[in-house]
């Protein structure tokens, strides 16, 4: 039996009823997995008159034992009973960029008790610049000397085209109910031919960009798709994105694992032992991360419903 034949709007609302005045506003928050509690905890923590409540979502069967269903489809199942004591917080993925991409993507967009990233997961939000540069600061007792937030825009702009060629092709074939001809495994497979090192990072971006440019199997497809890639990145802006930001929009754990903690791990790794278990637990713990990098899309959403005393 699930936990939602239990819990209700009228259940959760009607808790108010045995609480001692000024006491705190209770607040149930599922989130997708046991990686994400800590960044909303400290996303939601700024709302002080609420005691948010975050777990991942539980499931009992009919012998009483309880699983857990992660993922985002299983959040999703619990619109119907979301209400401002009962939110979800989830990735925004391509929901936000691609019309129809689940087929709960306008109810995620349109309901305000659902809470997403905005950027496509926690881990885009938790490489914000400043963040990398006070956990790399933590773990080697240095002030960084890297430059994460050039190293980013450089990134940025030379994927920025193959991202825009995923989304107007996801878009077409969404539109047309074929099967697209340039797919998200396909962009990862672009950029894992990526190689960099840390003191040429600008220069090897720019060869990568060059070479995918030249490609004979991708230059149709940018004559194919032109069109398409200029409406996706008017879509793009909308949410702050752009070819100098456009890791915001990259598959989050690719990111990470791709780029971000092998800069990380060449920079610490002289200095601490088992640096890459040591960068990835800090990173997932938060304690570096601030209201400051919170973005500003995220904030509006919570601040629609929420007080911040």
């Amino acid at each position: 039996m699930e936990l939602k034949e239990y819990i209700t709007k009228d259940y959760i609302y009607n808790t108010k009823y045995f609480r001692e005045q000024n006491t705190l506003i209770p607040v149930k928050v599922l989130v997708e997995g046991d990686d994400d509690i800590e960044f909303w905890k400290r996303i939601l923590s700024k709302y002080n008159k609420y005691n948010f409540s975050i777990a991942t979502n539980k499931v009992i069967d009919s012998k009483g034992a309880t699983t857990t269903h992660n993922g985002k489809d299983a959040l999703m199942k619990w619109a119907s009973q979301l209400c401002e004591n009962f939110i979800i917080c989830v990735d925004a993925d391509y929901d936000l960029v691609i019309d129809n991409y689940h087929v709960y993507t306008n109810t995620l967009r349109d309901d305000k008790y659902i809470i997403n990233t905005v950027y496509y997961s926690i881990e885009n939000v938790l490489c914000h610049p400043d963040n990398l540069s006070k956990i790399e600061k933590e773990l080697t007792k240095n002030d960084s000397s890297f430059d994460y937030q050039n190293f980013l825009e450089q990134l940025s702009f030379s994927i920025y085209d193959l991202l825009l060629l995923f989304v107007a092709a996801k878009n077409e074939s969404i539109i047309s109910n074929t099967c697209s001809d340039f797919t998200i495994m396909d962009f990862k497979r672009v950029v894992n031919s990526l190689k960099f090192r840390n003191n040429t990072y600008s220069e090897d971006f720019t060869s990568f960009s060059d070479e995918y440019h030249n490609d004979n199997t991708l230059k149709p497809l940018f004559d194919k798709y032109e069109k398409a890639m200029k409406a996706a990145d008017i879509v793009f802006c909308r949410y702050n994105c752009n070819d100098q930001d456009a890791y915001k929009l990259m598959q989050g754990h690719f990111l990470f694992d791709r780029t971000i903690s092998s800069v990380m791990h060449s920079i610490c790794s002289s200095i601490i032992i088992e640096s890459k278990l040591k960068i990835k637990n800090l990173f997932y713990n938060c304690a570096t991360f601030d209201d400051t990098m919170i973005p500003d899309l995220l904030e509006k959403q919570l601040n629609d419903i929420y007080i911040v005393s």
